[in-house]
């Protein structure tokens, strides 16, 4: 079974880095890492379903939902990490470079990107997304987050800092 690919079987398409969340019942959400299908394939985030625990994708039927995509051509979002909040909104964690005064070369290895945590939100059950906000950016040279929302609300992001080689955990609360 596919998770995802883009809806225009003719598109380029190279989606990858999951990161699955139960919606409920036999719903499944699904954020990714891809490319965009335009003519500069920057790399952006992206959200499937299912309905019937992962037999059947969302993307057959439409393209998939946009999380976050650079507001520059060439820059890149990867590594999501989808969590969901008790009450089901959904919480996605990623990296991107969006801030960096320059885009890193496609290939560049992970310990030699540049990126900050970014953080969007859902309240539809992935239908939408809120604008992305900055969790992390230490030294712009971060990687893989996840986060995690304990029983208090309590919002708890873990990432890899290259800049000073160690992993990084921060935490808040959601104050709107």
């Amino acid at each position: 079974v596919t998770v995802s690919r883009a809806f225009n079987r003719k598109a380029l398409s190279r989606d990858g880095m999951p990161s699955l969340v139960s919606l409920g019942g036999s719903r499944i959400g699904c954020a990714l890492e891809t490319v965009a299908t335009g003519p500069i394939p920057s790399s952006q985030i992206m959200f499937v379903t299912s309905n019937d625990d992962g037999k059947t994708w969302s993307w057959i039927r439409q393209e998939r939902t946009l999380i976050f995509a650079s507001r520059k051509p060439g820059y890149a979002a990867y590594a999501p990490w989808l969590t969901r909040v008790p009450g089901g909104d959904l919480v996605c964690v990623f990296t991107s470079n969006d801030r960096a005064d320059k885009s890193d070369a496609p290939g560049t290895p992970a310990g030699q990107l540049h990126g900050d945590i970014l953080m969007s939100c859902s309240d539809n059950q992935g239908v939408s997304w809120g604008s992305p906000t900055v969790v992390y950016a230490g030294g712009n040279r971060n990687y893989m987050p996840q986060i995690v929302i304990t029983d208090s609300k309590t919002a708890v992001c873990l990432s890899l800092d290259h800049a000073s080689n160690q992993f990084i955990a921060v935490s808040g609360t959601r104050t709107s």
